[in-house]
């Protein structure tokens, strides 16, 4: 399997994994990690859930670098235009990878 496509695969599997740090387990003092990404587009499917997708910045060129989030507040996305620089927190609810937070990314 060529590295790039393992290291896809392990970004997407880190995410999805049910065995992160519960919020719980997390001191209430450790600062809240984003990850930075280009917002690419939202949508609503028929249930009237909204998803975003957003390509994940990794710092190397990685196949499958767009994502499919949730999005748990819809003025998160309200006015992003595509190509948006963002950064963001997901975690995994009710069996997806739900955006929690979103800002723009500073510079």
């Amino acid at each position: 399997m060529p590295v790039h496509l393992l290291k896809a695969l392990l970004l997407v599997a880190a995410l999805a994994s049910s065995t992160a740090a519960s919020p719980a387990d997390v001191p209430a003092s450790a600062p809240a990690v984003y990850t930075r990404g280009e917002f690419r587009s939202a949508s609503v499917d028929d249930g009237g859930r909204t998803y975003a997708r957003i390509n994940v910045v990794a710092g190397q060129a990685l196949p499958f670098s767009t994502l499919r989030f949730r999005v748990q507040d819809r003025a998160l996305v309200q006015n992003l235009k595509p190509g948006a620089r963002v950064e963001f927190r997901a975690q995994r609810l009710q069996g997806e990878n739900t955006l929690t937070d979103l800002r723009p990314a500073s510079q």
